[in-house]
């Protein structure tokens, strides 16, 4: 319970992950992505990254994933439960946006 953090809940029937992305554009160009993911290892955990247009290309991890912090996250029959906080100001300069800001 920080007002620093923006706390995130999700959940989701997945193969892979599920994501919430905040953006300047209707088009999801240049995009601040936080989401959740199963990798094919079957380890669970949250991501940060950045998509740099809408043509396909896939998004770019965050240099850090500093400013995140996993309160919970499970899997259970094919559906997974995840929260999260990410820090509202910006951590890496140029891969995140001021949530703070309208």
């Amino acid at each position: 319970d920080d007002s620093d953090f923006l706390d995130i809940y999700m959940e989701g029937s997945i193969k892979g992950w599920i994501a919430v992305g905040f953006s300047r554009n209707k088009l999801m160009k240049s995009s601040d992505v936080l989401g959740c993911r199963q990798d094919s290892s079957g380890n669970l955990g949250i991501i940060n990254s950045w998509n740099p247009s809408p043509n396909y290309t896939p998004n770019t991890k965050d240099p850090t994933q500093d400013g995140m912090c996993l309160y919970s996250i499970t899997y259970e029959n094919n559906r997974i439960f995840c929260s999260f906080g990410r820090y509202s100001g910006i951590v890496n300069s140029g891969h995140d946006y001021d949530l703070t800001e309208s």
